[in-house]
């Protein structure tokens, strides 16, 4: 999968809404077109409660359609707690009937992870927790400081995250992470984007032993890189990562 295609699935978890011509679309096709539609109209207006009363019954009966419906609903979190496993539930039982549609969403709530795009600098792995329900996005990116330090750091995001922006920047909180259980501390900071409210954590090496710790376990690594950390276990790509980091040694950037 591109990486182009990781950022277009995670925009489409961010918006959180399905098109209306889509669902007019589906209504075309649903057997039980009335009461789909009347569902759909409901769910234009975001009265989701009437939405679900009437695609629920649908969905029960097998209506595929219907099934798909409920797990965007979930999926997306409207009007209802974002639940992947009951999205999950729904896409596969829509999937079982062919429905090409619920086997696409059922991918984009599969663990994902690109390998590292010289463009972009960067590797993404994107991780469904089902039983608690989030989403957990990790990008690994290669820039160069204004001082002409290159590094090697960690963006996560989830789900409804909350934490404290970190203002001691010179004295941030330390997590220990275990690459291909090798232990290296990294740096922990909470931050906002700029053009939104979202927050995100920010981890970089701690020290030059754990940075060089790091990049050589990328760099030398045959297959994907197992990360754990206190409350994520994942694997982050390691092919490509060794032209990329070359490439902005090279460049300057």
């Amino acid at each position: 999968m591109s990486l182009k295609h990781t950022y277009l699935l995670q925009i489409l978890g961010q918006v959180g809404r399905v098109g209306l011509l889509f669902f007019t679309l589906l209504t075309v096709f649903s057997v039980n077109a009335a009461d789909f539609t009347r569902g759909l109209e409901a769910y234009d207006a975001k009265d989701y409660k009437t939405t679900l009363q009437q695609w629920r019954p649908l969905a029960e009966q097998g209506d595929e359609y219907a099934q798909l419906g409920l797990g965007m609903i979930y999926q997306f979190g409207n009007g209802v707690v974002k639940n992947y496993k009951e999205a999950v539930k729904w896409y596969g039982l829509a999937a079982q009937q062919g429905s090409m549609v619920s086997q696409d969403m059922l991918i984009s709530l599969q663990n994902q992870m690109t390998d590292w795009d010289v463009k972009e600098k960067a590797a993404i792995v994107v991780v469904v927790d089902l039983e608690k329900s989030r989403k957990t996005n990790i990008s690994a990116r290669v820039l160069r400081s204004q001082k002409g330090i290159k590094h090697l750091y960690f963006i996560i995001k989830y789900d409804q995250l909350h934490c404290d922006i970190t203002k001691d920047l010179a004295n941030p909180p330390i997590q220990k992470w275990f690459f291909d259980n090798q232990a290296a501390d990294m740096a922990t900071y909470c931050s906002k984007y700029s053009d939104s409210e979202d927050l995100y954590f920010y981890l970089a090496p701690n020290s030059n032993k754990d940075s060089e710790l790091v990049v050589a376990i990328f760099d030398n690594a045959t297959s994907a890189v197992a990360i754990k950390t206190d409350t994520l276990r994942f694997k982050m790509p390691a092919k490509g990562f060794s032209k990329v980091w070359r490439s902005v040694n090279s460049a300057g950037l």
